[in-house]
């Protein structure tokens, strides 16, 4: 006998509606079960998240599956994560459980990703959708990663945020046009998100596991991404970004900046915007500056002479990346006269 349900309600005449009957009434238990007191050791975490999920509750599945990550020692959840994420994407954002989760909820849940049952193209894409909750943290580094590797990907967030530049100008339309098929809101949301990806953008093509730098895998990543560049009819602005993300480069083992591997690279492409992208990158990471009113330009010139020795070394076997870190020298010492005409004025009594 199919049991009574809410009051006023009509019973089921047959077997099938009362199947039915049943099953509309669980799904009305999961759209309103609640999360929270369940108790430390609540052990159907999993059972109860993929009931959310299926009821269009992947906000609350992942609430619940966070306030218990600590049962999930082997990381035996991150599929279910990964997918009530995706799930996140496509609901209403009047969804109730739209906004039970803060931005440190899902920075956590992104730290619980990086398994090997996961790849690394489907937690990209899960980065590139969620970019915007790495705001106050640290950076995406899957994404990081996935732009290191895939050329064509780098090309493709370069080509969200500039319009092509073309001579003749009507085949850069039409690749523009491709890319222009959401709404404006939409599209500026996207320009947004790869932005702050290629300004966070901190590894190198070609970074092995110990750090060092794969010389080959380096250039074969940026002849065939300047291959695709030319292409979009974004090389001048691409060779700025891969010159940024070659301001990353560590040191050479003789503490010598920048690595063998990018001194070759900078030789062989001579090329104007990848320096110009690198010594950008170079001032900007620097950031904010502390000194006291009369201390005048000293870190400035400190900067300028470590460059300038640098330049020295390097200018018989590699000139192209001497002349950078002469430029990066005679920048800091036009930014030190500044600070030191500031100082002598405050010392002097004219400026206060």
């Amino acid at each position: 006998m199919c049991p009574a349900f809410t009051r006023n309600r009509r019973l089921p005449e047959s077997l099938g509606d009362c199947r039915r009957y049943q099953r509309g009434s669980r799904n009305s238990l999961w759209r309103h079960f609640r999360t929270v007191g369940r108790g430390p050791d609540f052990p159907y975490v999993e059972t109860v998240a993929r009931r959310l999920l299926q009821v269009g509750r992947p906000g609350g599945a992942l609430d619940l599956l966070i306030l218990y990550r600590q049962q999930d020692s082997k990381n035996d959840r991150a599929n279910l994560m990964a997918s009530c994420l995706e799930e996140l994407l496509r609901c209403d954002p009047s969804n109730s459980d739209f906004g039970v989760l803060s931005h440190a909820d899902l920075v956590e849940v992104f730290s619980c990703l990086e398994q090997p049952s996961i790849s690394i193209e489907r937690l990209a894409k899960l980065e590139w959708a969620y970019l915007k909750i790495f705001n106050h943290h640290a950076g995406p580094p899957t994404l990081s990663r996935y732009l290191a590797q895939n050329p064509s990907f780098f090309v493709d967030v370069i080509s969200r945020v500039y319009r092509p530049r073309s001579p003749q100008g009507h085949e850069a339309e039409e690749a523009q046009a491709e890319l222009e098929t959401s709404t404006d809101e939409a599209r500026e949301s996207i320009a947004r998100n790869a932005y702050q990806l290629l300004s966070g953008w901190r590894i190198l093509p070609g970074t092995r596991e110990d750090g060092t730098i794969d010389g080959e895998a380096l250039k074969q990543w940026i002849y065939e991404a300047r291959d695709l560049l030319g292409t979009a009819h974004r090389l001048e602005v691409g060779d700025i970004h891969i010159g940024s993300v070659l301001a990353s480069s560590p040191p050479a083992p003789n503490g010598i900046w920048p690595c063998v591997e990018v001194r070759d690279v900078l030789e062989v492409l001579q090329s104007a915007e990848v320096e110009s992208g690198l010594q950008m990158r170079i001032h900007n990471d620097r950031g904010v500056t502390m000194r006291g009113m009369l201390d005048g330009g000293g870190q400035e010139l400190e900067l300028a002479a470590k460059y300038r020795e640098q330049s020295e070394q390097l200018a018989d076997q590699w000139p192209r990346t001497a002349a950078v870190l002469r430029g990066l020298a005679g920048s800091y010492e036009q930014e030190a006269r500044h600070y030191e005409a500031d100082a002598e004025r405050r010392r002097k009594g004219l400026e206060t």
